[in-house]
């Protein structure tokens, strides 16, 4: 391996209990376009993001009105951001982990867990516990942050 990809995994290892993003699973539910939108922003902003099979993650496109930058970040209340890396895994069928960068120059791993029934991926809504019920579980291990947003899988 070579002393980048040693480096990496040892900076997500330290702060993520060994876990490292991208290395791993990457299940197919995951594996596609995503909108992932702010339903109580009370203005128009979303950002579709591809999550490719082999772990790359890409921003596609980001639209709003009243909004700066793309709807891929977590808050930990008003000084703390981290915003969506470029690589992600998963584990098992239900959780996502997303490689984050955040403002305090450190990347911690964002992980966000989805409702067991995959096949509401697609289901236009607004709500959080329907459709995919993608809900934030922790950041770099530490619960307390705050995502805010729902994900709706494209269709291919």
């Amino acid at each position: 391996m070579a002393p980048k990809a040693l480096l990496i995994l040892s900076l997500f290892g330290a702060s993520c209990g060994g876990r490292a993003v991208g290395d791993g699973e990457h299940d197919a539910r995951f594996v596609g376009r995503w909108l992932v939108t702010a339903p109580l922003s009370g203005t128009y902003w979303d950002s579709v993001y591809r999550f490719d099979v082999d772990g790359k993650l890409e921003l596609v496109e980001s639209k709003s009105v009243g909004h700066e930058g793309a709807t891929g970040f977590v808050t930990r209340g008003s000084a703390l951001r981290c915003e969506f890396g470029d690589r992600w895994s998963s584990e098992g069928s239900a959780t996502l982990l997303i490689a984050g960068r955040c403002s305090d120059g450190r990347e911690r791993i964002i992980e966000i867990a989805f409702n067991e029934d995959a096949s509401r991926n697609s289901v236009m809504t607004y709500r959080h516990e329907e459709g995919s019920g993608a809900r934030l579980i922790s950041v770099g291990g530490e619960p307390g942050w705050y995502h805010g947003m729902v994900w709706i899988k494209d269709q291919p």
